[in-house]
């Protein structure tokens, strides 16, 4: 059997990538100003701090769950009889 992953630790993992991901998005595009599609779909995006934390709040949320989900997944797969492969 493969090593087991820990759903919680990849979780937060990718909560802590989420979060460096979107801080480097609001200082290259919201403080430097270069170009966006967000900026393009909905004006003055990055001058407005709800939809930044509401922005930031689902990133994080997704990305915990996204983590979660891989994990538990790939320990249900790799318990299996034949592994991954």
């Amino acid at each position: 059997m493969a090593n087991k992953l820990d759903e919680k630790v990849l979780a937060n993992a990718l909560v802590l990538f989420a979060l460096f991901v979107d801080i480097t998005g609001w200082l290259w595009h919201g403080l430097l100003g270069q170009p966006s599609i967000l900026n393009t779909l909905y004006p003055g995006f990055w001058q407005t701090p709800r939809l930044l934390l509401f922005g930031l709040v689902g990133s994080l949320i997704v990305a915990y769950v996204y983590g979660y989900a891989f994990a538990k997944i790939y320990n249900w797969v790799s318990a299996r009889k034949g592994g991954l492969l």
